[in-house]
C-alpha cells in the first residue's frame, strides 16, 4: 500500500490486535499514531522485490501466517535508509473479512 494516509491501515487488522511487533493488545488508535509517526519519520519510501512465503495454514481457525520479504529505501531531509526487510504476518478470517492478527519481524 503506497498510502501516507494512516487512516488507510485501520480497517486491515482485528482489534485489539494480538501482536503488533513487540507490542500486545494493540488497538485501532496505536496503528493511527505509529503510521503517522513513521509517515512523518520517512517522507519518502520505495519498496520493491516483495516476496510472500505461506509458513502456515491453519484450516481450523482459517489463519495464515506469511513471510513477506521486500528491499527499501527510507528518506527524509536528513537522511536515508536502505536494506531488507522480513516481516511476518498471520490473517484470519473473521466475518467473512481476511484480517490482521498479528504482525512480527522474521528471523
Amino acid at each position: 500500500m503506497k498510502s501516507s494516509n494512516p487512516q488507510d491501515f485501520v480497517e486491515l487488522f482485528s482489534y485489539p490486535l494480538q501482536t503488533y511487533y513487540h507490542k500486545k493488545n494493540v488497538t485501532a488508535k496505536d496503528i493511527i499514531r505509529d503510521k503517522a509517526d513513521y509517515f512523518k519519520k520517512w517522507t519518502k519510501r520505495d519498496y520493491s522485490n516483495i516476496k510472500l512465503d505461506t509458513l502456515n495454514i491453519d484450516k481450523i481457525h482459517k489463519r495464515v501466517t506469511i513471510k513477506i520479504t521486500f528491499d527499501y529505501i527510507l528518506k527524509n531531509s536528513k537522511k536515508e535508509l536502505k536494506g531488507t526487510s522480513h516481516h511476518l504476518v498471520t490473517m484470519q478470517e473473521i466475518n467473512g473479512k481476511l484480517l490482521i492478527v498479528e504482525v512480527g519481524v522474521a528471523k
